[in-house]
């Protein structure tokens, strides 16, 4: 799934210029987990987070059992910032660690436990995505994904 994922980037990057360095991959394991990591820096560019994620919304369409966990080192769950007019009130900066994910090109938010400082470890949010209890679906609602849709379009 790794060399999948860099073949798409390449694919999909192919004879752009990165401001700082091209998207790194690793692949690893977390609590019994297979887990892909992967960063960039980008900078001043914040375009190309941007371009990151929509390609992580996009390879996730093509792979809809991989979890995407997006996150930058300054604003964190930074598509909660592109939606904040539009994500539930009890998800703020306090407690959306681990909940705000991509699976299946649409971005989802883990609303188990919505009272935990800090968020969810992120073997807890692992454990509802994989698992979910009857009836729960984690899809944002549509003003949430409208909002990054547009971000990203």
């Amino acid at each position: 799934l790794r060399l999948d994922l860099l073949a798409f980037l390449l694919a999909e990057t192919r004879g752009f210029v990165w401001q700082r360095e091209a998207p790194h991959v690793g692949a690893l394991k977390l609590g019994g987990e297979s887990c892909l990591v992967g960063g960039c820096r980008y900078g001043d560019n914040v375009e190309e987070e941007w371009l990151l994620t929509a390609l992580a919304l996009r390879f996730s369409e093509l792979h809809p059992d991989l979890l995407f966990l997006l996150r930058d080192s300054m604003d964190g769950a930074y598509l909660l910032i592109e939606a904040a007019d539009a994500i539930p009130d009890w998800l703020g900066p306090d407690n959306s660690a681990n909940r705000v994910w991509i699976q299946g090109g649409q971005v989802l938010i883990v609303d188990e436990e919505p009272e935990t400082r800090g968020g969810l470890r992120l073997e807890r949010a692992l454990a509802h995505l994989r698992a979910p209890a009857s009836g729960v679906d984690y899809a944002a609602d549509e003003q949430v994904q409208a909002a990054i849709q547009r971000r990203v379009h």
